[in-house]
């Protein structure tokens, strides 16, 4: 899936990374993560807010980290999905709330005794 203003092919970035850790996929499914990476990505428009109030809370809960990636690395995505986020099972995601910029200091003071070296550094980057 590629939008106009895109300059990457979400499906092949997907299927890429799942051959890489041998798991099969579904076009159905590829299609779905792909859709669902898309929205995160642009849930940060004016008009798509419109459409999607809620949009960056339930991507949030998504199950696949590529998509969960893209919301706490969308520049619009509030506090409390920052917060939220800050505490995902994947060191990935912690990475990228530590480097968000509307990441409040309470959480990167959490962040920076993550486990996870990665996460660490993302934080003491900031400073």
């Amino acid at each position: 899936m590629i939008h106009e203003n895109d300059h990457y092919d979400r499906k092949e970035l997907i299927r890429t990374t799942c051959a890489i850790f041998g798991e099969e996929i579904t076009e159905e499914e590829l299609e779905k993560r792909a859709m669902l990476w898309y929205m995160a990505d642009h849930a940060g428009e004016p008009d798509f807010l419109e459409k999607y109030i809620d949009i960056f809370q339930k991507l949030s809960k998504m199950p696949y980290v590529e998509v969960r990636d893209a919301v706490a690395q969308n520049e619009n995505a509030p506090v409390d999905v920052l917060t939220e986020l800050s505490q995902d099972e994947s060191w990935e995601i912690r990475e990228s709330v530590a480097y968000h910029k509307n990441t409040p200091q309470n959480i990167l003071d959490i962040l920076a005794n993550d486990e996870n070296e990665n996460v660490r550094q993302a934080v003491k980057m900031r400073k």
